[in-house]
């Protein structure tokens, strides 16, 4: 397993548990060689309050960390959250999901995807309770009205 196995599977568990969601995993080696996971309950910016990612309730953002500019495991991977944390409720305001830091060793590689994997179901049972489908599609109908009055 290197890092591109471990992007293939991150972004195959993450799209298992929500398939119509927009999700970006990406392994960059630019300055400091990370694991960046960019979630969005919304599949598009059709579906995000303006247009904008950063207005959708489920907005998270992961990082995994510890392998080489080449791709390679170093001694230990590290995954973190570096935005959001929860849902965001416009009526109920933010409700956090905990996501703790975890270090394993290298070999560990599958507690990682677990860690990720059971984030990501709580965000969804949290995202089903706080917007059951009827407050879904009266959300999704004024999106989609602010979208042509924009354009």
């Amino acid at each position: 397993m290197n890092t591109f196995d471990l992007v293939t599977e991150i972004e195959s568990t993450i799209k298992k548990i929500c398939p119509d969601s927009y999700l970006s995993v990406k392994f960059s080696n630019s300055l400091y060689p990370n694991i960046t996971i960019v979630f969005a309950m919304g599949k598009d910016k059709t579906e995000w309050s303006n247009g904008i990612i950063h207005n959708d309730p489920c907005h998270t953002i992961l990082s995994v960390d510890g392998m080489s500019k080449d791709g390679e495991f170093k001694d230990t991977l590290t995954t973190e959250r570096i935005l959001g944390g929860g849902v965001y409720d416009s009526e109920y305001g933010s409700h956090k999901i905990p996501f703790r830091k975890k270090t394993v060793k290298s070999e560990q590689y599958q507690k990682i995807i677990d860690v990720i994997s059971d984030y990501f179901k709580k965000v969804k049972t949290t995202y089903n309770e706080l917007y059951p489908e009827s407050k879904k599609s009266k959300i999704s109908m004024k999106l989609r009205k602010l979208a042509m009055m924009v354009e």
